[in-house]
């Protein structure tokens, strides 16, 4: 879902899922990573734009410890 679409950077389905789709923009993978990481790795700024609109959280730690 959001986790994926922010990995591939495919910013319509980011903005369905966050409004339509009521997606937790703040989910977590089973590495701690959020999709707003995924959108950092991968250089997607319009999609973090979305996410960031949307509420996500820049201080969340992944498993690790890193803000990413």
């Amino acid at each position: 879902g959001l986790m994926m679409a922010s990995n591939k950077g495919v910013k319509n389905i980011i903005q369905l899922l966050l409004v339509e789709g009521s997606a937790d923009v703040n989910a977590t993978c089973s590495d701690g990573w959020t999709s707003l990481m995924y959108c950092c790795q991968h250089g997607h700024t319009e999609c973090m734009k979305i996410l960031l609109d949307h509420s996500a959280d820049v201080k969340v730690r992944d498993n690790e410890g890193n803000t990413e």
